[in-house]
């Protein structure tokens, strides 16, 4: 009961600032824990106490990774150790394409940050990265949204949606073509098994 009493107090306090456009982004974390985000609010709510932080930076999206949450901002992308509580932002001069990461996903070996310029993939054993574009197969370089199910990870695009195939270390792409209300998707749903398209006139 404690739990959702701190989370509802939580999003109710991101909800009192002057903007109220964006949904509160959530993340749990396995070990102790729920994140919550409302615009650059960093919300950290545990079973006894919850802290606010104002994270400079306005938060897209985010996932947990184990000890690792990390953090799609218009401002590069932070990765926040949740023990020592310590981050390091990754921005151009790392080499993404551009400041603005709009989602971010991840495999076991990989995470993917998802921009305005690109699909950028972060390898964990050594923090290289590759970025992709239409020439790696991606509709579009406009992610909007990334999803992980199973061993795969999905992106949605301008122009449709993806799943990567590390085979060929390339996108496999759906369309409208293929059955999608719109080639604008801006969110994926996981159902069960199947995979809900959010576009900009309607769910496919």
């Amino acid at each position: 009961m404690k739990r959702v009493v701190f989370v509802v107090a939580a999003v109710a306090l991101l909800y009192a600032a002057p903007s109220r456009a964006r949904t509160p982004e959530i993340a749990v974390d396995p070990v102790n824990g729920i994140w919550i985000a409302q615009d650059d609010k960093l919300v950290y709510q545990t079973i006894d106490r919850w802290t606010v932080t104002a994270f400079g930076a306005t938060i897209n999206k985010m996932v947990v990774d184990q000890t690792i949450l990390w953090i799609a901002t218009d401002e590069g992308v932070v990765r926040f150790e949740t023990g020592s509580q310590r981050s390091i932002r990754l921005t151009m001069d790392d080499g993404l394409p551009s400041q603005r990461v709009n989602t971010v996903a991840f495999d076991d070996q990989y995470v993917w940050f998802g921009t305005n310029k690109g699909l950028v993939r972060y390898r964990k054993s050594d923090r290289s990265m590759k970025v992709y574009d239409e020439s790696n197969g991606l509709p579009n370089k406009t992610i909007t949204y990334a999803v992980t199910i199973g061993r795969q990870v999905w992106f949605a695009t301008r122009a449709g949606i993806a799943v990567y195939n590390p085979d060929v270390d390339g996108f496999r792409a759906f369309g409208e073509a293929d059955g999608l209300a719109s080639g604008d998707v801006v969110e994926l749903i996981q159902v069960g098994t199947d995979l809900f398209c959010r576009t900009d006139i309607g769910l496919s």
